[in-house]
């Protein structure tokens, strides 16, 4: 009897010593989890508003797409050219940083887009030039503002 509540007592002892143990990690295991459950939820929080931002961008470049006219491309690239300013400046805070780099380059260049290339009334002479000293393809004016709307909506995904 006396090797069966030896054992016993053994038992308890390693027992109750568990739970002592237990009982004094457990604040840590909640503080901890805490902490790790806070980082994930700001993750998500910052990759949301990331994503809503790039969308946000998207449906604006999207518009001026659907709205891209065949004819007075020049008007439409004077009267679109600050909501797309406006849709660039508010995406480019969640972009990184060779992002952001590619995003101001394509804006310089859609901003400096030569006034004559979109001119549909000197269209005919300006393709007769092109062709004579470059004797590269004409590019319809369309084609040029679309080419640029297209290449900001890839930074909406």
């Amino acid at each position: 009897m006396g090797l069966l509540s030896s054992r016993n007592r053994r038992r308890t002892d390693l027992l109750n010593i568990t739970r002592n143990r237990l009982g004094q990690a457990t604040p840590y295991v909640a503080i901890l989890s805490a902490i790790i459950g806070g980082s994930i939820a700001l993750y998500i929080r910052h990759k949301n508003r990331i994503q809503n931002a790039k969308d946000a961008f998207g449906v604006v470049i999207q518009e001026k797409i659907a709205h891209l006219p065949d004819r007075d491309i020049e008007s439409f690239y004077r009267t679109t050219k600050l909501d797309i300013k406006t849709a660039v400046s508010r995406v480019r805070h969640f972009l990184n940083a060779n992002e952001r780099v590619r995003i101001d380059r394509l804006w310089k260049e859609y901003e400096e887009i030569p006034a004559e290339q979109l001119d549909s009334k000197e269209e005919a002479s300006w393709i007769a030039e092109f062709h004579r000293r470059l004797g590269g393809e004409y590019q319809h004016p369309r084609d040029i503002v679309r080419y640029y709307l297209d290449e900001f909506y890839k930074f909406a995904s």
